[in-house]
């Protein structure tokens, strides 16, 4: 049983936490899940919107049951935003590759344009040393890290709305 010291000082601490009260504050906050713009996909471009709308649309495969429209459309939603993850990822190690090198050392002992071979097939990237490679993943692993959140969340969710859909399509 906690004694009525310990409940006077939780009550004095959650009148504090309770999140920003003035109007700035708050719409602070709310931009916080558009920081990286992944989940943006909803908000900004048409584009996803209609992949979503497409995906969705193939998952339901003509089942007009609002609950297993709605539980395809998360999935739908998280399937894009892992697509997006996995770029944002990729980007933030090209971003360092084209960078040059990442270290003091690096950069002095590098050539200034190192060859690269031309690339084997179209959209393909030319051969990078392995060592640069490494130092723009190593440089890149806190924007990496970051963004991990973001797959970990869309994963958790898909995975809920799958079985989800699942349980309605079976109920069905």
């Amino acid at each position: 049983m906690s004694s009525q010291k310990r409940i006077a000082a939780n009550r004095s601490n959650a009148r504090r936490s309770r999140g920003p009260r003035s109007a700035a504050g708050k719409s602070k906050v709310a931009r916080n899940a558009l920081r990286h713009g992944l989940y943006a996909i909803k908000l900004h471009e048409l584009a996803p919107t209609v992949r979503i709308e497409a995906i969705a649309t193939k998952l339901c495969a003509g089942d007009t049951n609002p609950l297993l429209r709605e539980q395809a459309l998360i999935i739908a939603e998280n399937h894009v935003l892992l697509a997006r993850v996995r770029a944002a990822r990729l980007d933030a190690i090209e971003r360092r590759l084209r960078g040059g090198g990442t270290t003091d050392e690096d950069a002095r002992t590098a050539s200034p344009d190192p060859p690269a071979e031309k690339a084997k097939r179209p959209g393909q990237r030319p051969a990078v040393d392995p060592r640069v490679e490494f130092d723009a993943i190593t440089e890149a692993m806190p924007e990496i890290e970051r963004l991990e959140r973001f797959e970990r969340r869309a994963w958790r969710d898909r995975s809920r709305a799958l079985r989800a859909f699942t349980s309605v399509k079976a109920r069905s």
